[in-house]
């Protein structure tokens, strides 16, 4: 994806107020740096979430974390 004009679009969600974000040509190391550092796989808190997986033309489109 770094080689690739790639954009990301950011939707944030809290407390019923929402805001989105357009980010041409992202540096995803650090735009993902925040779930590396949560450590989102132990199975303890593995029932909090929901991850939704989209894929488009062969690539990943979307992803979405939902709080449950």
């Amino acid at each position: 994806m770094k080689k690739e004009k790639t954009s990301l679009v950011k939707i944030l969600q809290l407390n019923g107020k929402r805001d989105t974000l357009v980010i041409n040509r992202p540096n995803f190391e650090d735009e993902l740096d925040v779930f590396n550092k949560a450590d989102i796989n132990r199975p303890a808190i593995s029932d909090k979430y929901r991850i939704d997986s989209f894929i488009q033309e062969g690539s990943l489109y979307k992803v979405l974390y939902t709080k449950r």
